[in-house]
This record gives C-alpha cells, structure tokens and sequence, in this order.
C-alpha cells in the first residue's frame, strides 16, 4: 500500500471543487511563491492531510456548512497550521461553531481571488517560511532537524511530527544556544502578540519535549529559563 508524500513546503491544500475560483486563486498565488493542490471533500481528507502536511488548508463546503465544521474539527485534532472554511452564506452562530471547531476564518462567496490569498497570508505570518536554497538541515550533538521531511532524528530514531510541532522545534533549532522567548516562539507559530496568562506555549513545548523523548524535570534538548523563555 503507497502513501502520498509530503507536500512541497508552499503547498496550500484546497479541499472541494475544482472550479473557476480554484483557478483563479492558482493564478494569484503563484507570483508570490505558493502552489495549490487539490483533494475532493470527503472520506480520506483528514488522512490525507496528516500524511502531506500542507502549508494551509482551504475547506470549500459549499453544499454543506455543517460537514465543513465537522471535516474542520476533525483536522484540527491533529493539524496545527492554518484552516479557511469558504461557504456561500453564514450566520452568526455558523460563524461562532466554525471558529470553535478550530477554523481560522469563515469566509463567504462572492470572493475575490486576491482577498481569499490576503486573507491566507494573513493567516500563514505565524508559518516560518525558508527560501530556496536556504539551509534544510540543522545537525545538533543529540538531535538532527530536517526541514525537508519535517522530521527531527534522536538516538538514530525518526521522530514524525505535527506541523507545528516541527516550527516549534526548528526554531529552537536555528537558535540553538540561545534564549527564545516564548513571546518570540507564540510570534513566530502562531502570528500575534503573546498573552502572559496563555499557557499554550508551555504545552506545545512539554508535548513535544514528549515526542522527542526528552525528560521534562531534566531535559537535555529543550530547557526552559523561569521568567526568560525557552531555548534549545
């Protein structure tokens, strides 16, 4: 049985039709970098999109907004990076149980394109980008990061990890030595200001010291500063 590989890391996935909307998003993102992709809506998307790991997903549920949320909160369990539901008309509660199901935005048709791929880039400033021929690897003493895999191995072991996971860890990684405020990591991940009483940092951090078999009351690959910020 062959499984599909990760996507190119400028790949938006767009779940739906394939129609004129499609094409023409196609057109404006390419001069800015990105590519689009295409799986139909339905069975063996969320799979899909855990294997490919795509830089942003686009749900266009036009014929059924509750399925959209439901298809939305089902990626959200195990997708970290942003998730647009475009739908032909929305109202206050849709909108309230598409953000709650983990959607980034709610977006209605009519559409422009070039508002569609703001509103995308908008979403993707918290998503580290790299550009060609950057370095793809980050060799450290106990851990090696790749980029192009989004993948880290420890101890000769390859530890798959989620999208955000990953941005968390090469982050770290680029900075290796040095301290990253958890301002500075919530910045980079999640694309806005940092809010001293959320915690989610600290979470994202203890879960993937957890992946990479790091001991949290005595951690040798990721250590936290009380009142600095974290650093690897």
């Amino acid at each position: 049985m062959s499984f599909p590989t990760p996507l190119p890391g400028n790949t938006i996935l767009w779940i739906g039709q394939d129609d004129r909307m499609l094409e023409r998003l196609r057109r404006d993102l390419q001069p800015h970098g990105y590519s689009v992709e295409v799986h139909p809506f339905g069975a063996g998307a969320v799979d899909w999109v855990r294997r490919t790991r795509p830089l942003a997903v686009v749900i266009e549920a036009r014929t059924s907004l509750s399925e959209g949320i439901a298809l939305c909160r089902g990626l959200r369990r195990l997708y970290d990076n942003p998730i647009i539901l475009m739908v032909d008309r929305a109202s206050l509660e849709d909108q309230v149980n598409s953000l709650l199901a983990g959607a980034d935005d709610l977006l209605t048709r009519p559409l422009h394109p070039e508002v569609l791929r703001a509103r995308i880039q908008a979403r993707l400033r918290g998503v580290r980008h790299r550009p060609p021929g950057a370095e793809r690897r980050i060799e450290l003493p106990r851990i090696l990061v790749d980029a192009e895999r989004q993948a880290a191995r420890t101890g000769g072991k390859r530890i798959d990890l989620t999208a955000t996971e990953f941005e968390v860890l090469w982050l770290l990684a680029c900075r290796a030595g040095r301290c990253v405020l958890r301002s500075e990591i919530c910045s980079q991940i999640r694309g806005f200001g940092y809010n001293s009483l959320d915690r989610s940092i600290d979470q994202r951090i203890a879960r993937l010291r957890k992946r990479l078999g790091d001991d949290g009351r005595s951690p040798r690959l990721i250590k936290s500063v009380r009142g600095e910020g974290t650093y690897s």
